[in-house]
């Protein structure tokens, strides 16, 4: 009986990975995208550049407002490989290496997600319906074919770990405990070094112990302190990292529920019906608060929930339905996330509270009948396999990819924008301007409309050369986003070129007070000093810079 169960297990695991890689080995072929791809991978010296001292460098600070160095060292020896094994990208680095590491990690997140229900629920086909619904559902296609979310596919892969560790420390016998718990603990800290949202992972694995291993509270609570005492650091990090400054609207405490409701309602919805998936829903907190639906989708879950947790009692829906919520918790918008500039939601955001969904399908399984299992297993791995499959070759290049959210959401900023900035880099500048400016248009808060007015300046001032033009956008940008290093020296350019170097010294002399920390600033400032023949100065400001760079290093 025991050896048949052995078969049947890897009999699934081998299906569930040939589903995976039916579905998602495209991706290992796509290319780059310049959503978050450049800043994160192939314009960032520090991955390109493979050094013990780049590799240290994401331990000393946060980067990019996220302090996720583990993720960014991945990427450093994913980088590395591409010098072994280079591709033909326009960019030096080799596209299909990060690509497939998404692929695995998330082939292996299914594995591990079959063998952690197997463990709750001790049914194969069950576990296998719950593993598939995590594999293939459509909103996982963003985490697992954007390169930029591999910082979600390897969180999410520890998070599991340490939660499938958790369980097995929870029935081992007590020779293995130690081994379990230290496991588990190793992955969640791993998991925190990936991406900030792995904080939730002693919430689900206290609701797991709680409501699923019938633990009393008392216990888990003392299991986890030391998962606790691991995120208070973390979440002090990533808070002190992200500046509100520029998140734009700030809602009102009450109004942030309203938002939470209203994206569990939009969850919900893509859940059950997966279509018109893209990365920017335009669902910004205004827009969202401003929707004379919001009194409906706001308010409703919040009830439902309430209801539930009033009449409800058995563990195997209130579990998935906790670990659901909790995992979405930290971007619901009860607090301040920098992607709610863009939209409050997000399909990556459900990559590890898909859990939920995938426990309940797992024990809802328990109550039916294999026959009727089967079916259901045959139909989910179509109609899922099939929409992922689709989903997935949106992500196959940036064009593609802004062409098809355009489609879905013409209003989308930053589609507008980086489709804009595709077209100028391809030489047609005509449909950049007519982007950028439709970008400028959609545009709901300053932060985003400097961006596109920078843009648009550099345009004018490089590839038109209507500096006149490019300097009252550029000037504009730089009102809008006194902090916009960006601004500061693309107007110094456009004011260089028009043969206005006094004044592009005086441009770069107000970026050097507003951004003081910037080496690029200081460097500009000196060429432009050197320009006006005042090489005192220009020496002063390529020391300053200098100066910058070795303190940055050290």
């Amino acid at each position: 009986m025991i050896k048949k169960q052995l078969q049947l297990s890897h009999f699934i695991l081998v299906g569930l990975l040939l589903a995976n890689l039916l579905v998602y080995g495209p991706a290992a072929g796509f290319d780059f995208v310049s959503y978050d791809d450049g800043q994160h991978v192939y314009e960032n010296s520090h991955v390109q550049d493979f050094s013990f001292s780049n590799l240290v460098f994401f331990w000393k600070q946060p980067y990019q407002n996220l302090y996720i160095p583990l993720t960014y060292n991945l990427w450093s020896l994913l980088a590395k490989l591409s010098d072994i094994f280079p591709g033909e990208s326009a960019q030096a680095l080799n596209p299909h290496i990060f690509h497939t590491a998404n692929v695995l990690l998330h082939l292996l997140s299914t594995l591990v997600m079959f063998l952690l229900l197997k463990r709750l629920t001790n049914y194969d086909w069950g576990s296998a319906a719950g593993a598939l619904l995590f594999a293939l559902h459509p909103v996982q296609a963003e985490t697992v074919a954007w390169i930029s979310e591999l910082k979600g596919a390897l969180c999410g892969f520890l998070s599991l770990t340490a939660l499938w560790q958790y369980i097995l420390f929870s029935k081992s016998g007590p020779d293995k405990k130690k081994l379990h718990y230290g496991l588990a603990t190793g992955a969640f800290l791993l998991a925190l070094l990936s991406k900030p949202p792995a904080v939730v992972v002693p919430l689900i694995a206290g609701i797991i112990g709680y409501f699923l291993l019938e633990k009393s509270i008392r216990k888990t609570v003392l299991e986890m302190i030391p998962w606790i005492l691991m995120v208070l650091p973390l979440v002090l990090i990533t808070k002190l990292s992200q500046d509100d400054s520029q998140i734009g609207f700030l809602p009102a405490l009450w109004q942030r529920f309203l938002i939470a409701g209203d994206a569990m309602s939009f969850y919900v919805a893509k859940l059950v019906f997966p279509a018109n998936l893209r990365i920017d829903y335009g669902r910004i907190p205004e827009y969202v608060l401003e929707d004379s639906s919001i009194f409906m989708t706001g308010i409703i879950p919040i009830i439902l929930l309430a209801a539930i947790l009033w009449k409800f009692r058995n563990p195997w829906l209130l579990a998935p339905l906790g670990i659901f919520i909790v995992s979405l918790a930290p971007v619901l918008g009860l607090l301040s996330f920098m992607h709610q500039n863009i939209s409050t939601v997000a399909d990556r955001y459900l990559y590890l509270a898909m859990l939920g969904p995938a426990l309940g399908l797992a024990f809802l399984f328990q109550k039916i009948e294999q026959k009727r299992a089967m079916i259901i297993l045959a139909a989910l791995l179509l109609i899922y396999g099939y929409s992922s499959a689709v989903q997935v070759r949106t992500w196959q290049d940036s064009s593609t990819l802004y062409t098809h959210t355009l489609q879905g959401n013409p209003g989308s900023w930053i589609a507008q924008n980086n489709l804009g900035m595709e077209h100028f880099n391809a030489g047609n500048n005509v449909s950049a301007v007519k982007h950028l400016s439709r970008a400028m248009g959609v545009s709901k808060n300053d932060y985003n409309t400097a961006r596109s007015m920078t843009n648009l300046g550099m345009i004018y001032g490089k590839a038109l050369q209507d500096y006149e033009t490019a300097i009252r956008y550029l000037s504009e940008a730089t009102a809008l986003n006194p902090v916009l290093k960006e601004a500061y020296i693309n107007l110094s350019t456009a004011q260089s070129l028009a043969g206005k170097d006094s004044l592009a010294a005086a441009t770069l002399e107000k970026a050097v007070e507003m951004i003081p920390t910037d080496p690029e600033v200081y460097t500009e400032l000196a060429l432009v000093y050197s320009r006006l023949g005042k090489m005192e100065k220009s020496v002063e400001f390529f020391q300053k810079a200098a100066h910058i760079k070795n303190a940055a290093a050290r």
